[in-house]
């Protein structure tokens, strides 16, 4: 009797046991390939009692009596033992078809993400909500669950809600403005592949509040500047240089960048600002640069000439001035220029060979 006892409820903890392991496993995989819908991800937290619920039904199935055979065993079971045993057993096999389901639902949204090699692509979205919950496994301790509504990017007024993983809970807030990445899926059942912060909406939504916030502007125009979004990052730097005029270096370090994506003519309107209210070595330098790849290479050379007159120790001005000379064919003034910078660093070799080339393309002109 003790072994039978025992043996039974082995049985049952055993089922249990491998329950939870695949419902463990499950809960993994919906945190990682996350396939937007309402009603499941709604249900997901009540997995836990499914499985207590199913591990009592089956302990309860193992105690009841066999069901009779024959009409003479069967008159020994009264009418309500019967109607218990039908019941119980049906909700067992209505459990296990539900756990059967998910798993099964499981394995279909872990194949159609595992094997997905589909290009990720943004959605815009806005948080509608968050939810936190927990689900109690039946091991004893309580796993962390929640599920955000997101703005759908599908239709309009629709919601799309999907499971929120731990490192993605703690910087969720309703109200934020996200980037979703999507991606079509395997079997064509499109997932997410990750909910982060539209950092460029959030910074708009704060300047929207706080239209001179020193570091909000400063961060959107880094953004632009990242994202090569010239005309973006032009527009926010002129308001920028106009809320904080004093602020050089940062206007200087966008002109830079312009100035190495081609754009030297939106370079040029920053740093003549600069020059008018500051005119150093490093402003002056850069215009000069910037006029002489526009093409106004004598403006170039007037603003250069003031550039050297404030550091003449210092060869970046005398290059840019001997390029610009040399630009306009003066090829006297450029093997000048050049030549005082190779006072300042008279390691540069290129330098010597451009001296060298203007010298022997002079000769043959004198002859």
């Amino acid at each position: 009797m003790i072994r039978a006892a025992v043996g039974l409820v082995w049985s049952a903890w055993g089922g249990h046991a491998a329950l939870v392991a695949g419902v463990l496993m499950a809960l993994q995989v919906h945190a990682t390939y996350r396939v937007p819908a309402v009603v499941f991800v709604t249900l997901l937290p009540w997995v836990g009692m499914v499985i207590a619920i199913t591990t009592i039904l089956m302990l309860t199935v193992n105690l009841l009596p066999k069901s009779p055979r024959g009409r003479e065993r069967a008159r020994e079971v009264d009418l309500r033992t019967a109607a218990v045993l039908v019941v119980v057993r049906s909700l067992y096999r209505v459990a296990l078809i539900g756990c059967a389901a998910f798993l099964l639902w499981t394995a279909v949204v872990f194949v159609n993400g595992a094997l997905d090699r589909s290009t990720d692509v943004q959605q815009p979205s806005e948080v509608l909500s968050v939810v936190v919950a927990s689900i109690d496994p039946g091991f004893g301790k309580l796993i962390p669950h929640g599920h955000v509504d997101l703005r759908s990017w599908e239709s309009g007024g629709g919601v799309e809600r999907v499971v929120l993983p731990a490192h993605e809970r703690q910087r969720t807030w309703i109200g934020q403005p996200v980037n979703v990445t999507v991606r079509a899926g395997f079997l064509g059942i499109p997932w997410v592949a990750a909910v982060n912060l539209d950092e460029a909406r959030h910074l708009r939504q704060v300047l929207t509040a706080s239209p001179r916030a020193l570091h909000a502007m400063q961060r959107l125009i880094t953004l632009a500047v990242e994202r090569q979004q010239w005309t973006e990052a032009l527009e926010l730097t002129r308001r920028y240089a106009a809320a904080y005029p004093d602020d050089v270096a940062f206007v200087e370090y966008v002109a830079g960048y312009l100035g190495v994506a081609g754009r030297y003519s939106d370079q040029v309107e920053l740093i003549e600002g600069l020059v008018a209210r500051s005119p150093d070595y490093e402003s002056l330098s850069m215009l000069g640069f910037a006029l002489d790849r526009s093409e106004d290479h004598q403006r170039a050379i007037e603003v250069l000439k003031r550039a050297v007159e404030l550091r003449p120790e210092v060869f970046v001005a005398l290059h840019y001035l001997g390029e610009a000379y040399q630009a306009l064919g003066r090829r006297d003034e450029a093997i000048a220029a050049y030549e005082a910078e190779l006072r300042v660093r008279p390691q540069s070799l290129e330098v010597r060979r451009r001296v060298r080339a203007l010298r022997n393309a002079a000769a043959p002109a004198a002859d």
